[in-house]
């Protein structure tokens, strides 16, 4: 019997061929994953440093430096970081870090970034170290004393008058006066200069040749503080031209040196290598040394002047006189202080007005002219109230 005849579909046989390209051999590489995207580093914490600042004067500047660090604890290189303060009176930040000090007192300083923060303390105070109590200046040169009580001169020294112990001819700056004392006050005067110590004691130093240092010589030069004779406590002690002027504690009035113009106020034109006291028994408050002229004011607010007059200096009405004793200034006034210059004298009376008179070539009687002379005060325009007023050379 005949077998059928097999047929073949060439259909069948392509779709096989498909099938079995599509599933492969097993031996193919499979596809590969895609990278994962890294997460985004976030500051996590910000630390600065130092985390405490001082500062001892104002306008000064130190750098405050920060780290940032992100969530893995790696340190961000490039982070941004914010500067602020909590007080812009205190201290300021700049951009990088660099704190300076304006005003005393407490302020912090912030470092951000992103939500990150941290913080430091910035204090500022001032040093007394440099700060003055008061400065006054002589002919050529200029002492001072400090709120340390340390005392300082400069300028001229060709006569010793900075008291350095040195015969250096000049400074330009401060030099500390010799001596280790702690001071009160220092006046510088021509060529000499004379101070008070915190116990009440008074120095003097520089030229010497009218006996203006007090100490019983007249014949040399002082580079340093000498003692002023007499054993005196005193609470002020001013140096003029060529002789000095102080007060005690009990309020008696002294004056020592060159005495030609009566400027000692002792009744006598003798000079005085040490202390000796003004004649008329009053009792003093301050008692200023000018050049030829000496003034002062008692406790009652009284004025007296004495020595030469070739200006009206003296302020009681005359010229072309020498007063050997103190005499009353006029007006009738109230005085606080009379400060003594060379050819003029100015004051302050207790309600704060200001008074100059003597010559006035120069204007330096402050009255809008600058003719003539006053013999008599004359009030210094403008309608201040002073505390206090000096009388220079011209």
């Amino acid at each position: 019997m005949a077998m059928p005849a097999t047929t073949y579909c060439p259909y069948s046989v392509l779709l096989l061929f498909v099938l079995l390209t599509a599933c492969g051999d097993g031996g193919s590489s499979p596809t590969t994953p895609p990278t994962p995207t890294p997460p985004t580093l976030v500051a996590t914490s910000v630390t600065v440093s130092p985390t405490n600042l001082s500062f001892t004067s104002i306008g000064a500047t130190q750098q405050l430096s920060a780290t940032v660090k992100d969530q893995n604890s790696a340190t961000m290189a490039s982070a941004t970081v914010m500067w602020s303060t909590s007080d812009l009176t205190v201290a300021t930040p700049t951009t990088s870090g660099l704190v300076k000090s304006v005003g005393v007192g407490t302020a912090t300083i912030t470092a951000a970034s992103g939500s990150a923060s941290a913080t430091g303390t910035v204090e500022v105070t001032l040093s007394t170290a440099g700060l003055w109590n008061s400065i006054n200046a002589g002919y050529f040169h200029t002492c001072g004393v400090t709120t340390e009580d340390a005392g300082y001169c400069w300028g001229d020294n060709y006569t010793g008058q900075l008291g350095t112990g040195s015969d250096t001819d000049f400074t330009i700056v401060p030099v500390e006066v010799s001596g280790g004392h702690t001071w009160t006050s220092i006046n510088g005067g021509a060529n000499h200069t004379c101070g008070m110590t915190t116990d009440g004691s008074g120095y003097c130093w520089g030229l010497n040749d009218g006996g203006q240092l007090g100490n019983g010589l007249t014949t040399d030069i002082s580079h340093g503080p000498d003692e002023v004779s007499g054993g005196h406590t005193w609470t002020s002690i001013n140096a003029g031209g060529s002789h000095t002027c102080g007060v005690t504690t009990d309020g008696g009035g002294y004056c020592w040196g060159d005495n030609s113009a009566g400027q000692l106020g002792t009744g006598s034109d003798t000079s005085s290598a040490v202390p000796v006291e003004a004649t008329g028994g009053h009792t003093w408050t301050v008692i200023y040394a000018g050049g030829g002229t000496t003034c002062g004011v008692t406790t009652d607010g009284s004025g007296y002047c004495w020595g030469t007059t070739f200006s009206g200096q003296l302020g009681n009405g005359l010229t072309n006189d020498i007063s050997h004793s103190p005499v009353e200034v006029s007006g009738g006034h109230t005085w606080t202080s009379i400060n003594a210059g060379i050819g003029h004298t100015c004051g302050v009376t207790t309600d704060g007005g200001g008074y100059c008179w003597g010559d006035n070539y120069g204007g330096q009687l402050g009255n809008g002219s600058d003719t003539g002379i006053s013999t008599v005060p004359v009030e210094v325009s403008g309608g201040y109230t002073w505390a206090s007023i000096n009388a220079g050379g011209s």
